[in-house]
């Protein structure tokens, strides 16, 4: 599970992409007790991160208004750990570039999706050079993890 990898990998460089209220990067910064980096395309999602990291009193979070990685200060940077909590059509419009910025050996999670779409990202993410490291399901609710080869 995320768990076990969160406690025998170090990670350095983790990006948070679909950030919504931020609750994924504040565990991560939490867990990792690292700069994290997140991301959203809406202004609404940028306010309530910025209030909720205030309420909970965090700090090393940057929070960047962009689509997947298209952001300059992101284009540059490869990361070790990538979470991606999005829809089907939203992973499918970020998910070429995304799988560029992450790092060897580093790892990509995919959650927001069905359990009917998980051969779609096994056969997408094995063309782009990653295999399926984890699976983990609630309901009909999947998360993904992959390792970049």
């Amino acid at each position: 599970s995320f768990e076990k990898i969160i406690k025998k990998t170090k990670f350095n460089l983790p990006l948070d992409i679909g950030t919504g209220t931020g609750i994924l990067s504040f565990v991560l910064n939490i867990k990792l007790k690292k700069r994290i980096y997140a991301t959203d395309i809406s202004l609404d999602s940028k306010n309530n991160f910025q209030k909720n990291k205030k309420i909970n009193r965090l700090n090393n979070l940057l929070f960047i208004k962009s689509h997947g990685v298209n952001n300059i200060i992101l284009k540059k940077k490869k990361f070790d750990l990538i979470v991606a909590n999005l829809l089907l059509n939203e992973h499918k419009r970020v998910i070429s570039n995304v799988c560029k910025n992450v790092k060897k050996k580093g790892f990509y999670l995919i959650s927001g999706i069905l359990d009917t779409q998980i051969n779609y990202f096994i056969v997408l993410l094995r063309s782009l050079n990653f295999r399926l490291y984890d699976l983990m399901k609630l309901n009909r609710w999947v998360c993904l993890i992959f390792i970049k080869c």
